[in-house]
């Protein structure tokens, strides 16, 4: 599977705050007391649990990651955060019930079967455990797989991934059916602008709506549906 595009997190410098941050963290506040392990699956270089390092004192938070330059990158950034090398959809990357809280943002997306990754992370969490994801998923009962390839690039080369939007509908019948009763979907909503960014079309961009909120946009043609999901594992 190639998913080369997110490597752009490694040369990003003085990034402010994500609206996303903020609000995984509003969806973890009513934790913020107890002394919990947390970790935050697809890091990148490790803003996020940086982040939630700072907010949540109490947590042992760790970032996990598949991608070597980005490990990298982030272990000489945050020398005090604990990233680990890891693949999402390997079941041993992880022994079961080993956390609290799992994080994930913009990362079900990049795996075709979306569900064994649900699972994986579900089977990690100790009884009682959250686990909130940020990604998009589809209101419509559609389950989108993206692939794509730059113009540039010859015949036969390898498609890249990572803009899967499995719908609603589908997430939710495959948590019921693990035994989660308890979960929720949340509507994203932006509050700021981001400049289209014309040498890497990829990259995603607002755009001002008719009723004056903002849609995300990218060169994918795709207007991104992004929503929260929260999940509480039965104790």
């Amino acid at each position: 599977m190639k998913t080369t595009h997110c490597d752009f997190y490694a040369q990003e410098t003085d990034a402010p705050v994500k609206d996303s941050f903020k609000n995984i963290g509003n969806y973890l506040e009513d934790l913020k007391d107890r002394n919990l392990a947390l970790g935050d699956i697809g890091c990148a270089i490790g803003e996020f649990p940086n982040y939630l390092s700072g907010r949540f004192p109490n947590f042992d938070v760790r970032g996990y990651e598949y991608s070597q330059l980005l490990i990298d990158e982030g272990r000489k950034r945050f020398k005090g955060l604990q990233i680990e090398k890891f693949d999402a959809s390997e079941f041993s990357s992880m022994a079961p019930a080993s956390l609290d809280i799992i994080t994930m943002l913009g990362t079900l997306g990049i795996f075709d079967d979306y569900e064994a990754v649900l699972k994986n992370c579900l089977d990690w969490l100790k009884p009682g455990g959250r686990l909130a994801i940020h990604n998009m998923f589809n209101d419509y009962d559609l389950d989108v797989f993206v692939k794509y390839k730059r113009s540039h690039e010859p015949k036969g080369s390898p498609l890249e991934h990572g803009w899967n939007i499995p719908s609603v509908t589908s997430v939710g019948n495959f948590l019921k059916a693990y035994g989660v009763a308890n979960f929720k979907f949340h509507h994203f909503e932006i509050s700021v602008d981001i400049a289209k960014k014309p040498d890497d079309p990829v990259r995603s961009w607002t755009e001002r709506t008719e009723t004056g909120g903002r849609r995300i946009m990218n060169g994918l043609c795709l207007q991104q549906p992004h929503k929260f999901l929260v999940v509480n594992k039965k104790k």
